[in-house]
């Protein structure tokens, strides 16, 4: 399938273990997180930037999505930080072009920016999910 083909060109040991990281002084899950009992939903950060999905019961689908949400990561990687500004729109539709996924009706992506603050207000702080 394209997702095989893409797990075979990629390495993803570092977002596929559902591991936490620390962020806006809580503890966030990324990957696929099992929420509610039977729903899942997906979660990757990349660039200060966390990207996320709507709640799924259908895990093949939360699996799919995850590949999606990777290869998403990945692009933005080799981008770098610095050159994302206005490209971001693009660059996601491109990527879920690719992958033959639909924003709006397969996955319904949202996005929250983290802002480190500690320095002045002693912890981080986060945007509201934009969808």
């Amino acid at each position: 399938s394209q997702y095989a083909r893409f797990a075979e060109d990629n390495d993803f040991s570092d977002v596929v273990n559902n591991t936490t990281v620390r962020t806006a002084g809580r503890e966030l899950q990324r990957g696929i997180v099992r929420r509610y009992g039977c729903n899942y939903q997906v979660l990757v950060c990349v660039h200060h930037m966390e990207f996320f999905t709507a709640d799924t019961k259908d895990l093949a689908r939360a699996v799919d999505f995850h590949m999606a949400l990777t290869a998403l990561k990945v692009r933005l990687q080799q981008l770098g930080p610095a050159s994302i500004g206005g490209d971001l729109p693009e660059t996601i539709q491109e990527v879920f072009r690719e992958l033959h996924l639909d924003l709006g009706g397969d996955i319904r992506l949202f996005l929250r920016v983290h802002v480190s603050a500690h320095h002045w207000i002693g912890h981080g702080l986060r945007s509201p999910a934009y969808p």
